[in-house]
């Protein structure tokens, strides 16, 4: 259940059965980042995550990502989940 937060309800089971819906929720966000400069290092809010291209889950939140490498201009976006 690591992809979804935990919603806790408390359910009375009694002689009477009945169907009880349960939704979960997605908490996390599954992001990737592609940079097409060689070798570029990769970011986000500060902290070095990769050389070139990233992927993992998030939690909803702003970001930014940072792409840089030596002699280049350095990009960054804003991004929010």
């Amino acid at each position: 259940m690591k992809d979804f937060s935990i919603n806790n309800q408390m359910v009375k089971i009694d002689k009477n059965a009945k169907n009880i819906n349960v939704d979960l929720t997605e908490f996390f966000a599954k992001v990737s980042v592609n940079c097409p400069t060689e070798d570029a290092e990769l970011s986000i809010n500060g902290e070095q995550k990769g050389v070139g291209r990233w992927e993992g889950m998030m939690i909803p939140g702003k970001y930014t990502i940072e792409a840089s490498k030596d002699g280049c201009h350095s990009q960054t976006r804003q991004i929010e989940l």
